[in-house]
């Protein structure tokens, strides 16, 4: 911040265009140069893959929307069992209701 201070009451555009530590702009250039090159940001891949037609991206949207749907659907279904398990329809035991009277009936 008190670069930016500084650039601005010594003449300002000169002073942007060096470095941080006042170094020439040549030397701050060369010093980005020795690094790796650095991998492709997520916005572009996903850009590059997926937004860059609109046939993809509506599919990428239905095939998400379906997956998700299905997990969130099984967790909150599991969720629900946990909480009222021997509560529910399918956990009552139906043999101890069992009489000999339903048998004869026709």
């Amino acid at each position: 911040m008190s670069f930016l201070l500084a650039a601005s009451r010594h003449g300002g555009v000169g002073m942007l265009r060096r470095g941080a530590a006042g170094m020439p702009r040549s030397s701050v250039l060369m010093a980005h140069q020795h690094q790796q090159p650095r991998q492709m940001s997520t916005l572009k891949t996903m850009y590059k893959y997926v937004f860059r037609s609109n046939a993809t991206y509506v599919t990428y949207i239905v095939v998400g929307v379906v997956v998700l749907e299905a997990i969130y659907g099984k967790a909150i279904d599991t969720l629900w069992d946990s909480v009222n398990k021997g509560k529910q329809f399918k956990d009552v035991d139906w043999s101890k209701f069992k009489s000999d009277d339903d048998e004869e009936e026709e």
